[in-house]
């Protein structure tokens, strides 16, 4: 498996179950994929997200960077799906499971967006 889209339902959508295009589209909380710097990345807390072939893989995007992507980049990018809102508390929770799922490689490096000190999932923090 190569990423896994969290909902705010408590469903996922995973490179097992199909492509990008066939993702539903509405509810998303995050974003998880392999990420050959970082072992592990996860995305969240965007409006939009966006997978890209040029970009190899899933990334956030707030309202203008979606158009730019998309204005830009239309023939590269495969599927667009929306996040959305939801309590502290389920989120919180969906956010663990993305930042644990055991179908992914382990985070082992913080990436540039990460603030010093934020801990991420069990084990890795800087």
């Amino acid at each position: 498996m190569d990423w896994r889209i969290y909902y705010g339902d408590g469903g996922t959508f995973s490179s097992d179950d199909g492509p990008p295009w066939e993702a539903p589209p509405h509810n998303v909380m995050a974003v998880a994929q392999k990420d050959a710097r970082l072992g592990r990345a996860v995305y969240n807390q965007w409006d939009w997200y966006f997978y890209s072939d040029e970009i190899g893989g899933w990334y956030g995007a707030d309202l203008f960077g979606i158009i730019d992507q998309v204005m830009h980049n239309c023939n590269r990018i495969r599927a667009v799906i929306q996040g959305r809102v939801t309590t502290s508390e389920r989120f919180t929770k969906i956010l663990d499971q993305a930042r644990n799922d055991p179908d992914l490689p382990r985070k082992s490096a913080k990436g540039g967006w990460e603030s010093r000190g934020q801990k991420y999932g069990n084990g890795f923090s800087e």
